[in-house]
């Protein structure tokens, strides 16, 4: 069978992959509220102006860095299918052990997810679907965890969820002060066996983006 060959971006493509990469080491470095577009401007070495044509302003940037990431992060979800009940466990241990190796991530998360807090920042209302997509999937899911395998204390399955991402959100805040040295991965594994999850290897084999 013939390898499909891979669409080659045309220029437009590839300038907008540069300036949107540009603004996420600059997010992460500076946060939004201190980042100006020429400041992503000089980081994508291209003119004020140019970067206008593609995005017309710095919350067009950000939605969009947001955006392809979820997509990114979705699509991988399909790995886990074959886990049952346990996919969604699985998936996010994945994400916690991936984004290890990519600190600018995390660090663009711990930094937007506090500024978010503010009823003006453009990130708001995204922040506010994830977390409550996040934390209403991951209750379906020890829902039917409990069912099987009740917990060995008293939990309510949101309150298992809502654990999950408060400890998540917690250690990568952890992990950026501590340069790296507390291993995320092993302590969501840890919490989530404490409340009867036990997670086999997980497959390797995710492709990151070029």
């Amino acid at each position: 069978m013939t390898t499909p060959v891979p669409r080659k971006l045309s220029k437009g493509e590839r300038t907008k992959t540069r300036i949107l990469e540009a603004a996420l080491e600059v997010f992460s470095e500076q946060g939004f509220s201190q980042t100006s577009v020429r400041d992503i401007a000089t980081r994508a070495d291209i003119t004020h102006v140019g970067l206008m044509h593609h995005f017309p302003s710095k919350d067009d940037m950000l939605v969009r860095i947001l955006e392809f990431r979820e997509k990114q992060d979705e699509e991988d979800a399909a790995r886990f299918a074959d886990l049952g009940i346990d996919r969604l466990f699985a998936w996010i241990v994945d994400i916690v052990d991936k984004n290890i190796a990519h600190p600018d991530r995390i660090r663009l998360f711990v930094t937007l997810s506090a500024e978010a807090s503010s009823d003006e920042h453009p990130a708001r209302a995204y922040f506010v679907r994830r977390y409550t997509r996040v934390i209403g999937a991951l209750e379906a899911s020890f829902a039917a965890h409990f069912a099987v395998a009740p917990p060995r204390f008293e939990i309510t399955p949101r309150e298992a969820a809502e654990s999950i991402v408060a400890l998540m959100d917690g250690l990568q805040v952890q992990w950026l002060l501590f340069d790296g040295e507390i291993d995320m991965a092993a302590r969501v594994r840890t919490h989530l066996a404490g409340l009867g999850v036990s997670l086999p290897a997980l497959p390797t084999g995710t492709k990151e983006p070029a």
